[in-house]
């Protein structure tokens, strides 16, 4: 048996083996690193799905209910009351937007949402994750005159506005949105008389 036979290599050494370990773990880490950075992404496009459609849906039910209101009975800077007629009788449906938790009747309301009711009864969670002091609802007159003062001028309202922002997700995790803001037009109470 010759010299050589007997020392030929049987595995790696442990240089090899190090270098093998050492690059296994950087495509390792790189391929974690992309999936997180994918998932990522994924939560936060679902974050921005949801902010956009619960945006879509509350001016969809505050614009539909205001056209539809024969007056304003009662009005602030962050609650709205609208007396909309039904087939027997006046409904009163009241959209009041809440910047800490509360309870409503036997519902709890989390910080920064805004709620509509229908007659007092059970709340409707319209659309949460609002943007603290974003809030804002705005009165106007059949001349397009901004009315500030709810308790005198009440029944001189013809027209309102609904804005507000909506952000979600953590910033540390890397999931969270950006501001979206969302305005209504100046939407006209249609069943109201326009000399009242």
């Amino acid at each position: 048996m010759t010299q050589r036979a007997r020392h030929s290599p049987a595995g790696f050494t442990l240089v090899e083996v190090l270098i093998g370990m050492s690059l296994s773990l950087v495509v390792m880490a790189a391929v974690l690193s992309s999936y997180l950075f994918i998932g990522r992404n994924l939560v936060r496009l679902a974050n921005q799905q949801a902010l956009e459609a619960g945006g879509r849906r509350a001016l969809d039910y505050f614009t539909r209910d205001v056209r539809m209101a024969t007056s304003v009975t009662s009005a602030s800077d962050t609650a709205v009351t609208l007396a909309v007629p039904t087939a027997t009788v006046a409904s009163a449906i009241t959209y009041t937007y809440y910047g800490s938790v509360a309870v409503v009747g036997s519902v709890t309301v989390p910080a920064f949402s805004l709620v509509r009711r229908v007659d007092g009864g059970t709340p409707f969670i319209v659309v949460r994750n609002l943007v603290a002091g974003s809030f804002d609802l705005n009165y106007y007159d059949s001349d397009n005159v901004s009315i500030t003062d709810f308790t005198d001028k009440r029944a001189s309202i013809k027209k309102t506005s609904m804005t507000f922002s909506m952000q979600t997700g953590n910033a540390k995790s890397g999931t969270q949105t950006p501001v979206f803001r969302y305005a209504s037009a100046y939407v006209i109470l249609r069943n109201k008389e326009l000399l009242q």
